[in-house]
């Protein structure tokens, strides 16, 4: 997979995971907030029910007192304990319930004090009921109901606060649920605007990738076309793993097929011509070594029908960061044809130059063959000539003419000997 892919998934998934994580680490504090007011009010729901159920155990106790006294059933007296142990654990539930509020832990001191007084006043109105007088009955009664009106209205004063207190909770519970909606909808904005950011990115960096994509496709179809009209084979070497890239060129001109042509340099080395493989293999090594300039070199390969043709290969290496021989790319041309012409001219050459030297060698018998006979002529021309005085005027006259004609003729064959 392309790095570009990896790096894009990875900031894809590290926004991804950004928006997600912030959106739900919001909700889960804000769900916390509301879950301990939500928490915090049932709590006062259960302080209010617990007090509201105050007043009517007191108004229990002292219906079940006055049953009592009116009738004498002791009956009354177990609906009074049992509503007075109701009222005393009520008062230590609510005392449990409020202790971090210190405002109501001393209004439930008062309203115990009070419940105290109350019962210390009923219990001992039973007491004296036997007694015959009215005064003492009715100075207990105003006590026992001044008691209650006390723990009445300090009950109502407990009960106040906790109203007061639960609608407070209540519109802080309808804010947080604001805040709630607002997280929601901000968080959801804001993770919506990153992921169409990084969208926008990811369309800007395909389109140019396409592009590019496009100028290489036509850049190899203008490549692919310039091959095919140069008929060159083009190949790719990689240096480290042998393996090799053969253009269709390459393989068809050894008469094979592209996917008959191994991609690797074995199959490459293994057609060059026997005479020819060790001479190959060292100019390459010379080359990688960087003891040459340049790779250019001509060599016979096996065609696919067992002849060799003529192959002039060039090249260029193609290093890494590190300086050291990667790739070699290059290209092979079929030199067959003009390796064959040269031939033909060499032969020329030769046969011409055996010609030139067979007509030296026929020159040079020549010379000698003529050269001998009128050296002879010219010598008794040149005696005869001496001896002329002897000699009447017409055998004079043949003589010189003769020896002039001797030494025309000399003079005549070396012009035509040496132009020759």
């Amino acid at each position: 997979m392309p790095k570009v892919f990896i790096r894009n998934y990875l900031i894809f998934t590290a926004i991804l995971l950004f928006c997600v994580g912030g959106l739900s680490y919001l909700l889960m504090a804000a769900d916390d907030q509301i879950s301990e007011s939500d928490d915090l009010i049932f709590h006062n729901h259960k302080v209010i029910i617990q007090a509201e159920e105050l007043n009517s155990l007191i108004s229990e106790m002292l219906s079940a007192q006055r049953g009592f006294i009116m009738s004498k059933d002791k009956d009354f007296l177990t609906k009074y304990d049992a509503a007075k142990a109701q009222t005393s654990q009520g008062i230590a539930t609510l005392s449990e319930l409020t202790q971090d509020n210190n405002s109501q832990q001393s209004r439930l001191s008062e309203l115990r004090q009070y419940f105290t007084d109350f019962t210390k006043q009923i219990e001992e109105r039973s007491e004296r009921i036997l007694s015959d007088d009215p005064k003492q009955i009715l100075e207990n009664v105003g006590k026992i109901d001044n008691l209650k009106n006390n723990i009445s209205r300090v009950n109502t004063d407990f009960l106040a606060e906790e109203y007061n207190l639960l609608e407070e909770r209540v519109r802080d519970v309808k804010s947080q649920k604001g805040q709630y909606f607002w997280i929601i909808l901000v968080g959801g904005a804001v993770a919506t605007i990153l992921l169409m950011i990084f969208n926008a990115y990811l369309l800007n960096i395909q389109s140019k990738r396409t592009a590019a994509e496009d100028l290489l496709t036509e850049n190899e179809a203008v490549f692919r076309i310039a091959m095919e009209g140069t008929n060159d084979g083009v190949f790719d070497w990689n240096l480290k793993t042998k393996q090799a890239f053969y253009s269709k060129q390459f393989s068809q001109m050894l008469g094979y097929e592209p996917e008959e042509f191994e991609n690797n340099f074995l199959d490459f080395s293994e057609k060059i011509h026997p005479e020819e493989q060790e001479k190959v293999k060292e100019y390459i090594d010379l080359y990688l070594d960087g003891q040459l300039s340049e790779y250019s070199n001509t060599f016979r390969m096996r065609h696919k029908s067992g002849r060799y043709i003529w192959i002039n290969s060039r090249g260029k290496l193609i290093y890494d960061k590190k300086g050291k021989p990667l790739r070699m790319v290059g290209a092979h041309t079929d030199i067959s044809a003009s390796k064959e012409y040269e031939l033909r001219l060499q032969q020329a050459k030769t046969h011409a130059e055996e010609a030139n030297r067979a007509k030296t060698d026929f020159l040079a018998h020549m010379s000698h063959e003529i050269r001998t006979p009128l050296t002879t002529i010219s010598g008794a021309a040149e005696i005869l000539l001496q001896s002329k005085k002897d000699m009447d005027e017409k055998k004079q006259k043949l003589v010189s003419v003769l020896s002039a004609s001797s030494i025309t003729l000399k003079d005549l064959i070396s012009d035509i000997l040496d132009f020759s």
